[in-house]
């Protein structure tokens, strides 16, 4: 079972003053780490029985759409990098994560016309299809090979290609 929608907007934490807080109280001091285990995931209208990978893949496509500190294509393989170290993907999974980001990025900008057409006040369905529009047109014209193997250099730089078995 997938969540099928799972990204930033749906992932509820307890934020204030640019720092987690237990949500929880407890009579000592948190550090952080606490909070790490103690979220909630709101919005099941999308959950269905399918490939993990595609939930893999959606985080995926809004980090590469949210993080601007590095290269929008370099994204996948840095979020790889910490994720593998607590669960392996088998090879099969590796080899469809870049068409599954590619048709995350498809259904983004259909899904957000149709839905900008309808309610063309909707801030929320506007703050994606742009940049989604904008990441699959970087992205259209790079090979899927160079585009994998960018990633695993980034995951041999890690030392963590090993976990891709």
């Amino acid at each position: 079972i997938i969540h099928g929608d799972i990204h930033d907007m749906n992932i509820v934490v307890n934020y204030h003053e640019g720092q987690l807080i237990d949500i929880y109280p407890t009579s000592q001091k948190t550090t952080g780490s606490e909070v790490k285990s103690v979220y909630g995931i709101i919005d099941f209208g999308n959950v269905t029985r399918s490939c993990f990978i595609f939930d893999i893949a959606a985080v995926i496509r809004d980090f590469m759409v949210d993080v601007t500190s590095v290269d929008s294509l370099h994204v996948p393989a840095y979020f790889l990098t910490g994720y593998i170290k607590h669960k392996m993907l088998i090879k099969e999974e590796f080899d469809v994560l870049f068409e599954s980001i590619m048709a995350g990025f498809c259904q983004y900008v259909i899904l957000g016309d149709h839905e900008l057409k309808e309610q063309p006040d909707n801030s929320y369905v506007a703050s994606g299809a742009g940049p989604a529009w904008t990441q699959l047109q970087k992205i259209h014209h790079l090979s899927r090979d160079s585009v994998l193997e960018s990633w695993r250099v980034i995951l041999r730089e890690n030392d963590v290609d090993q976990f891709i078995c």
